[in-house]
This record gives structure tokens, sequence and C-alpha cells, in this order.
């Protein structure tokens, strides 16, 4: 959704006519880098009370159509941190952290993480905290929480449904891990006759078990197997909280992430590899006129590459204000 960025950066001030390439990119990066998701985003003249508290929005300007209702809080963090960390290297002028930014062979975002889960949406039961106010961004707290300090970033997306169907299609976690803390076998909980005791059993289930340590401690713990393994603790937490059931549950291994990343972008990413076949072939042949560029002016192209899946109303009195319009 880069266009989405570049046009608050327009009703914003943000971007100014005269500007540079270089300046352009700083302040769209400076922009994602330090915007506040609580507050969302709305291009004029939305109002500011539209929309839905508490939630990443991108509202259009009648404040009825939200565009980033599929995008996940956690996923935008994510996009955040990049873009941070991207301002810093340019900030610093470090040579030899170009490629970081722009890297001479650019692989999705998400095939950097180490695991990917797939499965179907599950139901959020009613009454769910106001933080979590969507299906992935609950999914994506509930295993953080339960990961700690074995993963560095837990990162929720979704996918869409088959065509036609509407709606969400699956839940993809990607998972980073930290090797420092990966590998821990017990997560020490807090003492059995203490407050938070309740809260930890609540998060494992029937992990938690009452355990005595060396020292004498007695306290909840959750213990794994010799060789702990991300996948199947998240796949308990999400069993736990979701009723999701393990054989519904797809790994994806590192090998496969650039697999699984390119088939989130939808079809258009295979007529994206084709064209730039047939890019590179013109520009290799020998003709007898100078070919500056090439570009593809087919809408199937652009259409495939970043679908646009069907966006409900922003909120409930949308919603009402859309079916009175239509009537």
């Amino acid at each position: 959704e880069a266009e989405l960025v570049v046009a608050v950066a327009v009703a914003r001030g943000v971007v100014l006519a005269g500007m540079s390439p270089y300046q352009l990119l700083r302040r769209l990066l400076h922009l994602l880098a330090t915007a506040a998701l609580d507050d969302g985003f709305r291009l004029p003249p939305c109002p500011a009370s539209a929309g839905t508290p508490g939630r990443v929005q991108f509202l259009d300007g009648t404040g009825t159509l939200d565009l980033f209702r599929f995008l996940s809080h956690t996923y935008l963090e994510y996009l955040q941190r990049e873009a941070a960390d991207s301002v810093a290297i340019i900030a610093a002028g470090a040579i030899t952290g170009f490629n970081d930014v722009f890297p001479p062979r650019p692989r999705h975002a998400l095939a950097r993480f180490d695991l990917a889960l797939r499965f179907p949406v599950p139901t959020i039961p009613a009454g769910a905290p106001p933080v979590a106010s969507t299906t992935t961004n609950r999914v994506a707290r509930v295993v953080a929480r339960g990961l700690g300090n074995r993963a560095r970033q837990v990162v929720s997306v979704t996918t869409p449904a088959p065509a036609g169907t509407g709606g969400c299609g699956a839940v993809v976690l990607f998972l980073q891990a930290d090797s420092a803390h990966a590998g821990r076998r017990v997560d020490q909980g807090p003492p059995v006759d203490s407050g938070e005791a309740r809260a930890f059993r609540a998060l494992w289930g029937t992990r938690a078990e009452v355990r005595r340590f060396p020292d004498g401690s007695i306290v909840y713990a959750a213990v794994w197997g010799e060789h702990p393994d991300l996948g199947e603790i998240a796949g308990h937490l999400l069993r736990t909280h979701f009723a999701v059931a393990p054989a519904n549950v797809r790994r994806t291994s590192t090998a496969d992430l650039e697999e699984a990343a390119v088939n989130l972008a939808g079809p258009g990413a295979e007529l994206t590899r084709v064209f730039d076949e047939i890019r590179e072939m013109i520009g290799a042949a020998d003709l007898p006129l100078f070919v500056r560029s090439v570009k593809c002016t087919a809408p199937a192209l652009y259409g495939a590459v970043c679908p646009r899946f069907p966006n409900p109303p922003a909120s409930a009195e949308a919603a009402a204000a859309a079916a009175a319009a239509a009537a």
C-alpha cells in the first residue's frame, strides 16, 4: 500500500513540489517510521471523529471506507521498524549500509523470517479486549506473549479468500527466532500462591504445571522437550486460545518463505516475473533505436500484483449510512 502512504504525505504537506527523489524517499520513510498508528490515517476532508477507536485505519475522504481493513497492526509495526532502520542508515551516511536500504536483489520483507504458520481464520470470542480489535492482531499478541524473548518478532497477515467469496481466507503467522533464547526448555512462571498465577495458567492451559526448582521455589512452569520448537509452542497457544487444531496448521520453513511471500501477492507476481524477462530480452536485443525504458500498460498486471480486497465500511455507523444512501 505504498501509494496510500504517498497520498498521506501529500495531504499532510510532507511532500512538496520540487523535491529530489532522495528527499522524497527520506520524507516518506520518516513519515512511516514516526506515524502514530493508533491515530490512523485520514484523507481530507475525512472528519477526525470518523472510524473505530483503537484500530489501525486508513479512511478515505468520506470516512466510510477503511483501506487498511486487511492489514494487521503487527505488520504495520514491522514496517515501521524497517523504515526506522532505513532512516538511521541514511542519516548516518554509512556507504556500507547502502545495500541494506537498496538491496541489489530485494526479497519480500516476510521472507526474512524463520518460520511461518498458516491456518484458517479463527473465531474471536465475544467481549475480546479492545486492544485486539482484529483477529490477526489478537492472534499475534497472544503468540508473542507466550514466546516472549524466544522470538524477535511475531507478525501476522491475512490472506484473501478464494475469488468471489469475500472475507478472509487464512491467517499467516511469521516468526523470527532469537537464537539466544529459542532453545529454552522451561518457561518459569510465578509462585503458585501469587496473584499472577491465574494469568499464567490462563496463558498456557494444560502446559502449566507446578514445579519445584533447586533453589526451593515452587512455581508454575511450562516445560518443553529436549529441543523446543517455536512452531510447537505457537501451535499450543493457537489450540488453547483459538481452538485451531494442529491438523489445520501448515508449517512453512525458511526455504519456502520466499514462495509463501509471493503467494500472498496473488497471481500478479508471476505476471511481473514474465514481464521482467520480456523487458530484459528487449534491452539485450540489437535494435536500431535506443530503448530507454519498457513499461507495461495492461491493467491486468497492475490489478493483480496488489489485489484489492473488498473493503467493508469503517464502522457500524458508516455501514448504516451507506445502506441508507443505496436505498
